[in-house]
């Protein structure tokens, strides 16, 4: 199983709307607070500066899209 971080942060409907589909999904994943000092410093090494932010392996996605996910999991 590919590895998967989401980066999140504070009041973020679309951050709760990724982890709540992946919860349905029974992935396993790591959350980065992005409010931290190191959650900022993580999602900056990514080259984003908004959330959320979801690494599937090698894949990056910026925003929240259901089918990004799918196809990221897939390997597409």
């Amino acid at each position: 199983m590919k590895r998967i971080t989401v980066y999140v942060g504070p009041r973020c409907p679309h951050c709760e709307a990724a982890k709540a589909y992946l919860d349905k999904k029974g992935l396993r994943y790591r959350v980065v607070d992005t409010a931290t000092p190191k959650g900022k410093k993580l999602l900056a090494a990514t080259g984003s500066r908004g959330v959320p932010v979801i690494c599937i392996g090698d894949t990056t996605l910026r925003g929240f899209s259901p089918k990004a996910v799918e196809k990221a999991l897939k390997g597409e």
